[in-house]
């Protein structure tokens, strides 16, 4: 069966579910648009953005309205559109 290309945004990608969805994405040949806390931690490994054209790495605080507008603004503008969201950002507070 073949697969065409989406533009996924995926939040919380730096680690755990979100990484291996990314990872995996990648692997099928999806352009990626991860938004992370710090996009330098994705330096060196398999999301790196410099390895890969069709990966952008975008801060954003799941927390943080503003930086959820400037990471879809960012996506839109590299990629044209988005064709899927997964978010895997998680807010941990004390109870």
């Amino acid at each position: 069966m073949e697969t065409h290309p989406r533009t996924v945004m995926i939040s919380g990608a730096s680690r755990g579910i979100g990484r291996a969805i990314a990872e995996r994405l990648l692997a099928e040949g999806h352009r990626l648009s991860l938004g992370v806390r710090t996009p330098e931690n994705l330096r060196g490994t398999a999301l790196d953005p410099d390895r890969h054209a069709d990966l952008l790495v975008h801060p954003y605080e799941a927390a943080n309205p503003q930086t959820a507008q400037a990471w879809v603004e960012a996506s839109v503008a590299r990629f044209g559109a988005i064709d899927s969201v997964i978010a895997s950002a998680g807010l941990f507070s004390r109870v």
